[in-house]
């Protein structure tokens, strides 16, 4: 399979695909990242990241939920469990974060675009 040549490839035998901010941080969107020209990413970062992203990724709370999230799968109530956080405040953090850039994390396609937009922002940050 795929994910796990791509897994062996990037992380030993493991076969275990990892997070630009886990592990030894080189993953396969790090490693595409890297292929495309700095000034392009600069460019995307300029017109994207305005205030209100740039305010969620400097609020320690909002990024250490955004981050359980996807280590749990989008699965709120798992995230909830495992970050000791009331579901009401986790689904607050959500709202929040949906209020001020339009992502609904607890939808697939916009969790992956905030992930995508994240990494972006720890690459130049």
């Amino acid at each position: 399979m795929i994910k796990d040549s791509i897994g062996k490839y990037l992380s030993g035998d493991n076969g275990k695909l990892i997070l630009a901010n886990e592990g030894n941080g080189q993953d396969l969107v790090g490693i595409l990242f890297g292929m495309l020209p700095i000034s392009e990413l600069s460019e995307l970062k300029n017109k994207v990241f305005d205030a209100d992203f740039v305010s969620i990724m400097k609020d320690a709370d909002l990024v250490q939920s955004v981050d359980a999230l996807f280590e749990n799968n989008l699965n709120l109530s798992e995230t909830s469990k495992k970050t000791f956080l009331h579901r009401n405040t986790l689904l607050y953090r959500l709202d929040k974060i949906k209020k001020l850039t339009g992502f609904d994390l607890k939808n697939f396609s916009d969790a992956m675009s905030f992930k995508l937009l994240m990494l972006i922002y720890y690459r130049f940050n």
